[in-house]
Order: C-alpha cells, then sequence, then structure tokens
C-alpha cells in the first residue's frame, strides 16, 4: 500500500499541472495577460502626455483605461470622479475637460498609433478565437477597449460597428441606419392610416348590447370595428388608426401581427373597439361584461383604456377626443405586443417603451402613460422637477432629447433593476427610458429588434447582460453606452 501512494500522488500532480497549463492557455487567461499589459502601456502613455503638457489628449487615454478597469484609482482620480455613498463612480458637477498646451499632439498621435498596431496584433487573433467560439463576453470586452486604445484605428471602428461619416466622422451603424429608418416608419405610419378603405356602417351583436348601451355609431373595418358613443368621424378617425396598426408593426418589428377572428353572428371583423365619452356609462358597461370581477371593477375604474376580459376587446373612456384617440391604438398596439412578442406585464419598461413608441408614430401624441410614478405622486413639496419629466406633454418635444438629458442626469434609470418591474411599480422615467429603448433598437437594428424584445420577454429577461450579449453581442453597459451616443448622433434627424 505504501508503495502505491506516491504513485496516486503523482497522478495527481500531473493532472493539476494540466489543468493549469490548460487554464494559462485559455482565450479568458491570455485576453487577461494581454489586458494587463494594454494598461500599463496607456499609462505610460498619459505620464508622457502630462510631461508633454497634453492634458486634453492625457485625460482621453485615462477614459480608454477605465475601459479595461473600471476602478483604476489613477484614472478615476484625473477625471474628477468620486465615490458616492452607494458605491458608485461619480463625476464631479464642476469638471470640465482640461486643454493641451503644448503643440506636441502630432508626437501623440503617433505614440498612439503605435500602442494601436501593436494592440492590433495581439487581439486580432483573439477576437477571431472568440467569434469562432462564441464567446460573446470576450469579444465584446476587447471591441470595447480597442476605441480607448486607438479610436482613429479603421480595424477597431470596424469591429465596433461603426462607419465614417464624411461631415462627423465615425458614427454608429445604428445612426446610419435611422436616418432612413426614422423617416421610413413614419412615412409608412401616413401611409396606412390614409390607405384604409372607408369603413362601412355595421351592426351591433349580443355582445355589444350588454348592459343595454345605445351606440351612436358603429363602424367595421378589414380587421377592426369600432363602436362609439361619439361623433362619427372621431369613430372613423379611430378605426383608421387601429387598422394603421399592422402595416407600422410590420415594418418597425419585421413581423406579422395577428389578424383577430370575428365573433358575433353579424360581426365582419375580429378586434372591436367601444369608445365612451361618459367616464360613469363605460364603466356601467364594464362591469356589465361576463367574468368581470369586483376587483377587476375596482382597478379600471380610473383608468382610460382597458382590455375586457376573455376577448379581442378593449374599452376606452374620456371626456377628452384627443385622448381616446391615443388610448384606443394604444390598447391595441399593446395586446399585439404581447400576442407576438410576448411582452406584458412582466417586462413592463419594455412593453410600455415600445407601445408608446409605435402608438406616437400613428397618432402624434404620447399622454397616455401605464405607470404608477410613486416618486413623482409623493414628492417633497417645493422639490424641482427635472426637465425630461416636466416637458414629456410639450407639442413637438423630442422624447428623444429627453431622454439624452435623462441618461445624463443622477435620475438615470438602472436597466437591471427596472426590468424585473411591473406597471404597478414603474416610474415615468423608467418609462422615458424604454421609449428610447424601442426607438433605438428599431431604429437602428431593424434586424434585431423583435429578436431583441422576445428575448427581452423569454425566461431570462431580467438578465439584461444576457440579453444584450446573446442579441447584440455586447452586455447591458455597451449597449447603454451605444444607447447614450445614438441619442447624440441623431439629434439632427
Amino acid at each position: 500500500m505504501a508503495r502505491v501512494l506516491p504513485l496516486l500522488l503523482l497522478a495527481l500532480l500531473t493532472v493539476d499541472v494540466r489543468a493549469v497549463q490548460a487554464e494559462e492557455g485559455s482565450l479568458k487567461s491570455r485576453w487577461a495577460a494581454v489586458r494587463s499589459e494594454t494598461v500599463e502601456r496607456l499609462h505610460a502613455l498619459a505620464k508622457w502626455s502630462g510631461k508633454a503638457k497634453l492634458f486634453r489628449a492625457r485625460a482621453e487615454v485615462y477614459e480608454g483605461i477605465l475601459r479595461f478597469d473600471p476602478d483604476d484609482k489613477t484614472a478615476r482620480k484625473r477625471l474628477k470622479y468620486v465615490k458616492g455613498k452607494d458605491g458608485a463612480w461619480v463625476r464631479k458637477a464642476n469638471y470640465k475637460p482640461p486643454k493641451n498646451l503644448s503643440k506636441a499632439k502630432p508626437e501623440f498621435l503617433t505614440k498612439r498609433a503605435e500602442l494601436g498596431a501593436w494592440f492590433a496584433e495581439e487581439v486580432a487573433p483573439l477576437v477571431e478565437e472568440a467569434e469562432a467560439e462564441g464567446d460573446l463576453r470576450v469579444r465584446a470586452a476587447i471591441v470595447a477597449g480597442a476605441i480607448g486604445v486607438d479610436p482613429e484605428r479603421a480595424t477597431f471602428r470596424t469591429w465596433n460597428r461603426e462607419v465614417k461619416d464624411g461631415k462627423i466622422g465615425w458614427v454608429l451603424a445604428e445612426t446610419e441606419s435611422a436616418r432612413t429608418r426614422r423617416a421610413g416608419i413614419q412615412e409608412t405610419a401616413a401611409k396606412a392610416v390614409k390607405a384604409v378603405e372607408a369603413p362601412e356602417a355595421g351592426a351591433g351583436d349580443k355582445d355589444d348590447k350588454v348592459g343595454g348601451v345605445e351606440w351612436t355609431s358603429i363602424l367595421e373595418g378589414k380587421r377592426v370595428r369600432v363602436l362609439g358613443i361619439v361623433e362619427g368621424e372621431e369613430t372613423e378617425q379611430i378605426l383608421r388608426n387601429l387598422e394603421a396598426c399592422w402595416p407600422v408593426f410590420r415594418y418597425a418589428l419585421d413581423r406579422t401581427a395577428p389578424t383577430y377572428r370575428p365573433r358575433g353572428r353579424y360581426v365582419r371583423a375580429g378586434w372591436t373597439a367601444y369608445v365612451f365619452d361618459d367616464v360613469d356609462a363605460a364603466n356601467a358597461f364594464y362591469a356589465a361584461q361576463p367574468g368581470v370581477t369586483e376587483r377587476d371593477k375596482e382597478f379600471t375604474k380610473r383608468l382610460v383604456g382597458t382590455w375586457i376580459p376573455k376577448r379581442t376587446a378593449a374599452l376606452v373612456k374620456s371626456p377628452i377626443p384627443a385622448t381616446r384617440i391615443e388610448a384606443t391604438s394604444k390598447q391595441l398596439l399593446g395586446a399585439i405586443n404581447n400576442h407576438v412578442l410576448g411582452l406584458g406585464r412582466k417586462r413592463a419598461w419594455a412593453a410600455e417603451g415600445l407601445t408608446l413608441y409605435l402608438n406616437y408614430q400613428i397618432v402624434g401624441t404620447r399622454a397616455i402613460y401605464s405607470v404608477n410614478d410613486v416618486e413623482t405622486e409623493y414628492a417633497e413639496g417645493g422639490k424641482p422637477i427635472p426637465e425630461y419629466t416636466k416637458r414629456m406633454l410639450e407639442p413637438g418635444v423630442s422624447w428623444l432629447e429627453l431622454g439624452r438629458l435623462l441618461i445624463d442626469s443622477p435620475d438615470k434609470p438602472d436597466i437591471h433593476l427596472m426590468s424585473g418591474k411591473d406597471f404597478n411599480t414603474l416610474t415615468r422615467a423608467e418609462m422615458l427610458y424604454g421609449y428610447c429603448v424601442a426607438a433605438y433598437v428599431i431604429e437602428g437594428w431593424p434586424k434585431k429588434a423583435a429578436e431583441f424584445f422576445q428575448t427581452v420577454s423569454g425566461d431570462f429577461g431580467t438578465d439584461m447582460d444576457r440579453v444584450c450579449l446573446e442579441t447584440f453581442g455586447m452586455d447591458a453597459k455597451a449597449f447603454e453606452q451605444r444607447l447614450r451616443r445614438w441619442l447624440e448622433e441623431t439629434k439632427d434627424l
């Protein structure tokens, strides 16, 4: 027995050595080694820049270092960051980018280009290997770091999905896409509303007579029917907007929305909208519907719109015509997003952001939010209302511009925390952020838009790192950085 133990020990040591050697030669370990050396070389370049009095250039280098090591103390100190109470890095409000105080910029660019050439040679094989192995995290980390090493190297920009713009230099491919997509979805919506065939007068069925309502207008189109206690012109406008939901959804998501089956002996179209200018009459009609519980009645009493249980129908109520018009198509788009993409209550930020974005293309207003903004409702008296919240109802205001202000503020939502919220806890800021995400994905990633929202609605939809990696090949942090940059680059649209 004594002779066997040394052999067993030798065998175990051999296995351990092989494991260590395998780990040392792995993709992750090789990338870690390159990353460590890159940070050292960047620090050397920063030190040289300081001696050369190129303080703006030095700041750029330190920003690049943070792409590799977000907690680098020297970089954070030079860039005027301090740690907040929650442990997160916060830049001092009075920070201003420094200026270069010498004419040594050409020499700096040469040194940075040399560093970029070295980095490219080191990581090119790693990028290929990461792509072959499907290791999205390593590839994303390399690409994110590359721009910080040498922002002017075309190879790195290509890895980062950027294109050269003759006027302003490198821009995201998403920015280039938005220049045609944004106009395209607006044109699609306008044409879709206009192209709707003249609706026909319809007849009420047994489902419509529940509660003894006398409808002043009943119209039927190809896919929808509208019954209203409102003016006939409004009923027709609502029907046109509803019919436009299908082509708009198709253009935006490259998916075909379902055509709902008719229900009733005298009914030709499948989706039904009941529109009331009298809130009390609407609540009475809803309360009389089969399957509606006391809890349903109480919950929906204050809502502008609600779906009717076990039916492909919605009810909208308001004394304000513009509110009724906006709410009706919003209800249908919400149902379509849920049906096709799986976006519902459990992914409130995405469901609300996407629905608002699509509906705005059709009706041109955004006054109805499915949020319970407790922070606003119970805010301290006299507390200033941020501009990105105060201006949301201004006619013609750009929500994407307000979103950029939000992202740059201390109130920027945490994408990881908001991903698990429902409508009962969603805030207005989170809803606005979701709207910006919807615009960015639809306009910037047309071939990935549906996949993104379906992944968000899936089993791991609250893991935004995984969602973004599987959809776009980058983690949530990189996704948010691109969103912020996209909002800036598309300001002129």
